[in-house]
């Protein structure tokens, strides 16, 4: 008989695959459906589009990932085996992290004006450059994580922690993925995000100086909202994965489930954002 903790365990992970697949999948399908309007729209859902898919392939990646961890078999795994798996999961990850700093940068083109002619001319080259941007950060992402190919991953002996375990690398490596895959997009989106929010305080003082409603302010709110939330989602994920990978065999079996469970909901939370982000999104759901 199936012991009462795996079963939770499958149940966890059911519920977070399912629900990961059907949102991303809607924003997928919403967004096909309306290709024409996507393609007009200056950049922003073309983004969410490719986020939305991207986040569904990194469901499958990160139940598998689940699994693997419950199990207990990535201790069986041998390392030409694991290598590939954790290349393939890294990339998704900085990947998702670049989508986050486009999508903010879009929609602080939209929001703030600009006076300044380089900011301008960014703003102007921006919507036709933005395929450009999403295919080259898709291939820095895989160039960054090759060295996981090639990685000597240490397991430790008899199901045991061990100081010894973990994933050995060359520290350049660890840097140059660090700062490229996760600290650029990060510090791009925070000044994105400083800059939407600076223009939303000069539009508040100019509704209260003026007298006017301040429902003109709901889709400034709501793209600020959406860039605030995604980064802090992102950067908590890309802490936990980054404290799986280093300290897999230390954290201890609780931390190490609490971890993958959020690991497992990340692409839920990310869909549902750009949901509640997006009011065409949501006219079509609720």
């Amino acid at each position: 008989m199936m012991s009462p903790s795996w079963v939770f365990i499958l149940v966890v992970v059911a519920i977070t695959f399912i629900s990961g697949i059907f949102w991303n999948v809607t924003v997928v399908t919403f967004y096909i459906n309306n290709w024409g309007q996507t393609l007009r729209s200056g950049g922003c859902d073309k983004i969410v589009l490719a986020t939305a898919a991207a986040t569904a392939l990194l469901q499958v990646m990160v139940t598998f990932g689940g699994i693997l961890f419950y199990s207990q078999l990535f201790l069986l795994l041998p390392n030409a085996a694991l290598a590939p798996f954790l290349f393939v999961f890294q990339c998704f990850i900085d990947l998702c992290c670049w989508k986050t700093s486009w999508l903010s940068v879009c929609y602080c083109l939209k929001l703030v004006n600009f006076s300044h002619q380089i900011l301008l001319w960014i703003k102007s080259r921006f919507p036709s450059a933005l395929t450009s941007l999403l295919l080259g950060s898709t291939l820095g992402s895989v160039l960054i994580n090759l060295p996981f190919l090639w990685a000597t991953i240490h397991m430790p002996l008899n199901n045991s922690s061990s100081s010894s375990a973990g994933i050995g690398m060359d520290l350049s490596f660890k840097v140059v993925k660090v700062t490229l895959g996760t600290s650029v997009p990060f510090l791009l989106s925070l000044f994105c995000i400083l800059l939407s929010v600076r223009s939303l305080l000069r539009h508040v003082w100019r509704i209260q100086k003026n007298g006017s409603k301040y429902s003109q302010l709901a889709g400034h709110v709501r793209a600020v909202r959406t860039m605030v939330l995604r980064l802090v989602l992102d950067l908590t994920f890309c802490i936990v994965v980054m404290g799986i990978l280093l300290f897999s065999f230390s954290i201890g079996l609780i931390l190490g489930s609490l971890s993958w469970i959020f690991i497992m909901l990340y692409p839920s939370l990310q869909a549902l954002i750009l949901i509640t982000g997006s009011l065409k999104l949501m006219k079509h759901l609720f």
